[in-house]
């Protein structure tokens, strides 16, 4: 059974996180809204014995401004830090990518736009039938 909760204000939200975010294996999203937990993450003791692994990516270089691969490097310096190869051809990132995820996450740490997307699943988006693939690829509706 899974258990949603709200808070009120950034602060209370990474407080009660924080002491549960732990494991070998940790998937993190890209975007504004998870940003503030990663720079609470660098507080925390072990950080560097973690695998991260980007759940979306921008198909953009890495050292792009829009690039989650950068924000996350920025904000929280992982050590470990599995990343989707954006100078592939798209489909050969994708495949690539599938292959060196965990079989299993022990945390995963998603946003939300104000469109209503998560980890680049857009509503009515095609990649949301998808039921082969870990990792897909998708493209942000004309809005």
């Amino acid at each position: 059974m899974h258990t949603i909760k709200t808070f009120n204000t950034r602060d209370t939200w990474i407080q009660a996180t924080l002491p549960h975010i732990q494991g070998d294996y940790i998937a993190l999203s890209g975007g504004s809204t998870p940003k503030p937990i990663y720079h609470a993450m660098t507080q925390l003791p072990q950080t560097e014995l973690i695998h991260f692994y980007q759940v979306d990516e921008r198909y953009v270089p890495k050292t792009d401004n829009q690039s989650n691969q950068r924000m996350i490097r920025e904000t929280l310096h992982p050590n470990h830090f599995h990343t989707i190869d954006t100078s592939l051809p798209i489909e050969k990132a994708c495949m690539k990518y599938e292959a060196e995820l965990p079989k299993q996450f022990d945390l995963v740490i998603l946003g939300i736009g104000t469109d209503g997307h998560t980890a680049s699943l857009f509503p009515q988006s095609e990649a949301l039938g998808e039921a082969n693939k870990q990792v897909t690829h998708t493209v942000k509706p004309n809005t």
